[in-house]
């Protein structure tokens, strides 16, 4: 997870010195500190010593290390892994300009500002931590936010190299000539060694402001940088997937005579996959089954009842990988009564598809599914003729189940959109997100004809299933007045960890 804020830019850090410490030291000119990386004219001074190596017994001891560690302050003598700092070292520079035009007996001096010499030169210190069973995952975060920390503190760097050539000065001494005035201005405390003080101070505020702007470089994007990722000890973990797509048609059917009989196929596709606990395992089945609505009528001159599910190898889809399982049915049957010749027609055509896909990128869970079903269905006859009203049903289904090992924030969201002419409440959606061990935790609202909806909310530890639904169920048409009508459904739902 990425703590991304809006940045901030320009940001000059007087303003903050000023509403920050009892005692300001604000630079002269001001600084603006999206400037951070910008190399300042002393180039890059400090020297980067070798990232130091900290070894934990577990992730978790990392994390209780850290939270010791901003505790007690941040101590520098003891950092735990993946932090940073610098260690700014500078020592002031008297240069002899001129005689002084303006009063008679004095010399200009100017103080400027080098940084220190090795060994007393200027430091920057990264640590990074490793414990065994590190996974590929965290292996990667760490070595990202290694990085970015380094850019950080070379942020700091840059920054107090800015301060330091802003606090640059001239003063005007009275003195025999110009090395006696470059020896008063050195020698003196309240000349160099006090405009020393002084940019140190000030740098240290900057340096502080830096650091609270950013947090650390947890948020550099504050300052128009990139934030390193959240490394998470134990984040939430999918447990199995499942995607349904089911359709139904039922139109009149017969055989030498007419029975009023109605003749049902019924086509559905399903893949279940489990993640955790390991091996992943994977199930994609298909079935057809046809029946009969009335038993104790004729059989339509001998049609079959059959039921037929036949499975698809294949494996568990990988984190961004988009799956789709999806049904299609279609029936027509056109009858005339041979006394009378009217006639009488129906169809039906059905069709619905669930997608869905998982995603951890930094360790952020995030799973969606877009549901689609349609139907259309027509009818037409002789008033007269009883022959009952054809029936058709759609659905999709999606269903994510996950742990969660700590409170996490989590945002559900939905959209939809419902077209045509066989519109009825059964219609309506189903999204919600339920605590296996308990009640549902959240529903989204289901308006209709348009959906467009989410709640942010706090998962405590436990086990969540995110539950997806929409169908496109029973049509009622009377062949009597001759009439059709066609239905379309669009459903999409997501969770993911954050607020959006």
């Amino acid at each position: 997870m990425r703590n991304v804020v809006t940045s901030l830019c320009p940001v000059l850090v007087n303003q903050y010195i000023g509403a920050t410490f009892a005692s300001p030291s604000p630079v002269p000119g001001d600084l603006d500190l999206c400037r951070w990386s910008a190399v300042s004219p002393y180039g890059n001074y400090a020297a980067v010593k070798p990232t130091q190596t900290i070894t934990y017994s577990s992730c978790s001891a990392w994390e209780a290390d850290r939270a010791r560690w901003f505790a007690a302050g941040k101590p520098i003598d003891s950092p735990p892994g993946l932090v940073g700092h610098m260690v700014p070292r500078f020592t002031f520079v008297v240069t002899p300009i001129e005689k002084d035009p303006q009063t008679k007996g004095n010399f200009i001096v100017r103080i400027g500002f080098d940084p220190a010499d090795p060994p007393n030169e200027s430091e920057i210190f990264v640590t990074r931590p490793t414990w065994p069973g590190m996974s590929a995952l965290q292996q990667q975060a760490i070595d990202e936010a290694v990085a970015l920390i380094l850019t950080h503190e070379l942020g700091h760097q840059n920054l107090a190299g800015h301060t330091a050539k802003a606090h640059e000065s001239s003063v005007s001494v009275p003195a025999k000539n110009m090395q006696d005035a470059a020896n008063i201005v050195m020698t003196d405390p309240i000349w160099a060694s006090a405009a020393l003080q002084r940019m140190v101070s000030s740098g240290s505020q900057v340096g502080i402001v830096y650091d609270n702007l950013t947090a650390d470089g947890v948020t550099q994007s504050a300052l128009g940088g990139t934030d390193p990722p959240d490394l998470r000890c134990n984040p939430p973990t999918l447990l199995d997937t499942e995607l349904v797509a089911g359709t139904s048609t039922e139109v009149l059917c017969f055989g030498e005579f007419y029975e009023g009989q109605r003749y049902i196929i019924i086509r559905g596709s399903s893949e279940h996959s489990t993640y955790s606990p390991p091996p992943s395992t994977f199930l994609h089945s298909d079935t057809i089954r046809t029946r009969f609505h009335f038993v104790n009528r004729g059989d339509c001159g001998g049609l079959p009842t059959t039921i037929t599910t036949t499975d698809e190898p294949g494996s568990a889809p990988l984190a961004g990988e988009l799956r789709t399982v999806s049904s299609s049915n279609s029936q027509n049957n056109t009858w005339t009564n041979p006394n009378t010749g009217r006639s009488v027609s129906e169809s039906q055509t059905a069709s619905a598809s669930a997608s869905g896909l998982y995603d951890d990128a930094d360790g952020v869970l995030t799973l969606t599914a877009t549901l689609t079903c349609s139907m259309d269905a027509s009818a037409s006859g002789t008033p007269g003729l009883n022959q009952g009203w054809p029936d058709a049903e759609t659905y999709g289904l999606a269903k994510f189940r996950f742990t969660v090992s700590a409170d996490s924030t989590f945002t559900l969201s939905a959209t939809g959109e419902w077209m045509g002419d066989g519109f009825a409440p059964q219609q309506y959606p189903s999204v919600s997100l339920v605590n296996v061990a308990g009640p549902a935790t959240v529903s989204i609202p289901l308006p209709a004809p348009e959906l467009a909806s989410g709640v942010s909310m706090t998962l405590g530890a436990g086990t969540y299933e995110l539950q997806i639904f929409q169908n496109c169920p029973e049509t009622f048409l009377n062949p009597d007045t001759a009439t059709s009508n066609s239905t379309s459904v669009n459903l999409s739902a997501s969770v993911t960890e954050g607020v959006l």
